[in-house]
């Protein structure tokens, strides 16, 4: 959910950074013209009936997604990575921060050029995405990294059953590159590198269960329109990530 306070420093930045031209293509690129319609005659006008059209959804999940379709539109696309070497110069730390820490109360975290949410206790998920993100990349999992970095989009968008489809993906190519890592030997399916890596000593029985446990969970309720939602798609999101970084740490030395 957004809070009032968020809403309010998206007007101001947006207002501060797009002209009235490129509201109309920011509004036309979302499908928000039938929330347009109030118009106004300046910008901060315009996007408080923007904001308050939005907000007077009576589906008000539907409304959260499209405020955070802007709001992820904005910071993505506009902003990049105000945390890259030089930004800091660009004014744009001191403009975003009012927006940064109101989204941060929220549950959201913008890091990297990527707004991300920040799942509540027992950790906040956001710093481990990051680095098992990090890690993925290191190693070259072009392919994981892929799946993970959708799976991670997906649940951002509330789309959970999709979310569910890419991390099943994701620890399948996981399973299969450590293999290969650690075995010299390239396995086409998942559950044979498991077994692989078992037979090869590099998993103990615990850690074997515990793997094809969680890949068994993914295959029999998968990316099934119906059954799941947020508090399920969390939680493998939360145990897949663990899980990455566990094997990465464990298998690979990779800190």
């Amino acid at each position: 959910m957004f809070s009032d306070r968020t809403v309010a420093c998206l007007i101001e930045v947006i207002a501060d950074a797009y002209t009235h031209t490129e509201l109309d293509t920011l509004i036309l690129k979302l499908s928000l013209s039938r929330h347009a319609e109030a118009g106004g005659f300046s910008k901060q006008q315009r996007l408080h009936n923007l904001f308050s059209s939005i907000r007077s959804l009576r589906n008000a999940r539907e409304g959260e997604r499209l405020i955070f379709s802007l709001a992820r539109e904005f910071l993505e696309s506009r902003v990049g990575d105000i945390d890259a070497p030089g930004m800091q110069h660009s004014g744009w730390l001191k403009r975003l921060r009012p927006l940064r820490e109101a989204l941060a109360a929220d549950g959201w975290l913008f890091e990297s050029g990527k707004l991300r949410p920040t799942t509540p206790s027992p950790a906040a998920l956001a710093p481990e995405i990051s680095e098992l993100e990090k890690n993925l990349k290191e190693l070259g999992f072009t392919t994981a990294i892929t799946h993970y970095r959708q799976a991670v989009d997906n649940f951002s968008s509330g789309n959970y059953e999709a979310t569910n489809g890419q991390l099943r993906s994701f620890l399948e190519n996981l399973y299969i590159e450590i293999c290969s890592e650690k075995t010299g030997t390239t396995v086409s399916d998942a559950v044979g590198a498991l077994q692989r890596l078992r037979q090869a000593q590099q998993l103990d029985v615990g850690e074997f269960n515990l793997t094809r446990g969680l890949l068994e969970v993914s295959n029999q309720r998968g990316a099934h329109q119906g059954l799941t939602d947020r508090q399920e798609a969390q939680f493998r999101l939360h145990f897949s990530t663990a899980l990455g970084r566990y094997l990465i740490s464990r298998l690979l030395q990779t800190a």
